[in-house]
């Protein structure tokens, strides 16, 4: 679905009274109604072509239990993994907003890389602050940050495969974010500095 069929079908369903049945109230609340014109613009400003329509489903939810989110996904017909995920994504932006203020900004990249964007963005229609300050920074810069070295280039340098792969490459990703690795050869040449810790016996 795209966004504006996503809000005009919502704007229906609340003339027909159909929102009233699905979420027990007659209409949708301003508040609900300003965030749903702030995802259209961000979906344009971040130019998310995918998945447009859950991200006003994800605001509709928002607030909801567990068993109501489960009943409204059902009406709109959204199935499988992604009921899940919006369950999932629900509690983790929950854990990221309570400690937004105690973790490293690596961190909380990390949480939301973990993150679908179309929930991202839902999200972001509520943000105020610094939280939404960050988040809008990653969106426009920080979502682009990518690891250049491979597992190859690890067992080229010697190393052999195995869990302490996936800890060099987030140790690399935490540098990218402070910006003190830029280049591939920058990642290639921290390791090779610090190759003699990642040696397994």
């Amino acid at each position: 679905l795209n966004s504006n069929f996503a809000v005009k079908t919502i704007l229906e369903l609340e003339k027909l009274g159909i929102l009233k049945a699905i979420f027990k109230v007659k209409r949708l609340s301003t508040l609900k109604k300003e965030r749903l014109n702030k995802a259209e613009e961000f979906l344009k400003t971040y130019k998310i072509n995918e998945e447009q329509a859950l991200v006003f489903i994800s605001i509709l939810v928002d607030g909801k239990t567990t068993s109501e989110i489960k009943a409204i996904l059902k009406f709109f017909s959204v199935k499988g993994k992604i009921v899940n995920d919006i369950i999932k994504f629900n509690y983790t932006l929950k854990k990221f907003h309570i400690n937004f203020s105690k973790l490293e900004e690596e961190d909380l990249f990390f949480t939301l890389e973990s993150i679908k964007e179309f929930y991202i963005l839902a999200y972001l229609t509520k943000a105020t602050g610094k939280e939404e300050s960050f988040i809008n920074k990653f969106m426009s810069k920080m979502r682009f940050i990518k690891l250049e070295i491979r597992g190859m280039d690890l067992k080229n340098l010697g190393l052999k495969e195995g869990p302490q792969y996936r800890e060099i490459f987030k140790e690399i990703l935490r540098l990218k974010i402070k910006g003190k690795i830029s280049s591939k050869d920058d990642e290639l040449n921290y390791v090779i500095k610090n190759k003699e810790k990642y040696i397994l016996d």
